[in-house]
């Protein structure tokens, strides 16, 4: 508080009986030994807490909440709401601590929790004129007179973009960090190549290798286990927490529309149609990493060999619309091999479509120069596509749009 409130000696005996840590965080001695407190909350108790919120609900009636449309993905739209947060658009983070780090200026609310303590008709009430709601606050007014700076995010309208921010928020503690956030960043920003950043990345292990491309999709491979395992949009990687003192612990991709890959090794040979996909690691399979080959603009097309097979995986970005994946695969046997299978997708439904091609979640996959089939196995649908060899090798690609 700005000015401290003496206790009036009636309380004197009350702040004696209370719990010592509790105590010792809202009240000390002055010179003269009187108890001086820090806050001026009381202490309702539990007794009286029943009906205390529909109370203050029933005082301060409620404004019906915007309605709002969108037409795109829910990941799309809290990607919206994540650029909006981070210090590349409205920099709520420089005054909001956000999943408990602390903001560069003056220590708001945490973002992480706002959806679990405001109303969200308030908060859009709140976001488009701060100063009529709250006289005097420090909250700027980033949509004034109700206009946006941000025309092309999500068709331009007011009400969606603090919409995207309150659904983005709702993830509380699992809402990947904005952009910009801690007072110290450095994030890897593919230009005329791609960057290639090997470290510990969170979701990929503790071999990962990290490809951003200036198209900006982006992924990580697992080369412990020989997959892909994350493929993601927009900014790369921010290598601030290996790139500073010690270096410890796990980054994560810094762009949007993250997508976890299924784990385990993606060729196998399967001598039934319903012979379960093997789970044991890469390593006891006979995998070897053989590292990886660069083209003049430093795209990799990683190596890898196992039981006399011998695999090129080029994953390459593609400009578009929306920035996507077209991942290349060939194969070399040194003898003939039956009955091998590369397996694309694992998730709880996949739907095929016409041309070849499979709706895995907010994923669509088209396979080339090949047939890719469903099948059903361990409560899971997967995707395999069958390796068929010509003089020992074999080709095919996949499109991937998310």
């Amino acid at each position: 508080m700005g000015d401290e409130a003496r206790i009036p000696p009636s309380l004197d005996g009350v702040a004696a009986k209370m719990q010592p840590d509790y105590l010792r965080s809202v009240v000390d001695r002055g010179a003269d030994d009187r108890p001086y407190m820090h806050t001026r909350m009381p202490g309702f108790g539990l007794a009286n807490l029943p009906g205390f919120v529909e109370a203050l609900t029933e005082l301060d009636k409620p404004l019906p909440r915007p309605e709002v449309a969108f037409d795109t993905t829910m990941a799309k739209v809290k990607a919206a709401g994540r650029f909006l947060v981070g210090s590349q658009a409205l920099s709520c983070i420089k005054c909001h601590t956000f999943a408990g780090q602390r903001a560069e200026g003056v220590q708001g609310i945490d973002l992480t929790i706002m959806t679990r303590r405001l109303q969200p008709a308030w908060f859009h009430r709140y976001l488009l004129d701060p100063q009529q709601v709250r006289p005097g606050t420090r909250m700027p007014a980033s949509w004034p007179n109700g206009e946006t700076f941000y025309p092309n995010l999500l068709g331009g309208k007011t009400t969606a973009q603090i919409e995207a921010i309150w659904l983005y928020l709702a993830d509380g503690g699992n809402a990947q960090h904005p952009v910009g956030l801690g007072q110290q960043s450095i994030p890897l920003l593919p230009s005329g190549s791609a960057i290639i950043y090997r470290n510990f990345i969170q979701g990929a292990g503790t071999r990962a290798i990290g490809v951003g491309y200036p198209e900006r999709a982006n992924l990580a491979f697992d080369a412990n286990e020989m997959r892909l395992a994350l493929i993601w949009q927009g900014a790369f990687i921010d290598a601030a927490r290996h790139w500073t003192d010690r270096g410890a612990g796990w980054e994560g991709p810094l762009g949007d529309n993250v997508i976890r890959w299924h784990e385990g090794v993606p060729f196998a040979s399967l001598e039934k149609p319903d012979t379960p996909w093997p789970t044991s690691k890469a390593s006891d399979l006979g995998y070897r990493f053989g590292g990886y080959r660069l083209t003049p603009d430093d795209r990799p097309t990683f190596l890898y060999s196992f039981d006399g097979v011998e695999v090129e995986d080029f994953p390459n970005a593609v400009a578009g619309t929306e920035p996507s994946l077209l991942w290349t695969l060939r194969v070399k046997a040194k003898r003939p091999v039956s009955d091998l299978f590369f397996r694309a997708a694992v998730a709880d439904r996949i739907e095929p479509q016409a041309d070849n091609t499979f709706v895995v979640g907010n994923m669509k996959i088209v396979v080339r120069d090949a047939e890719g089939r469903i099948r059903r196995s361990r409560d899971k649908d997967e995707l395999l596509i069958p390796v068929r060899f010509q003089n020992g090798q074999a080709e095919f690609r996949l499109e991937i749009h998310w």
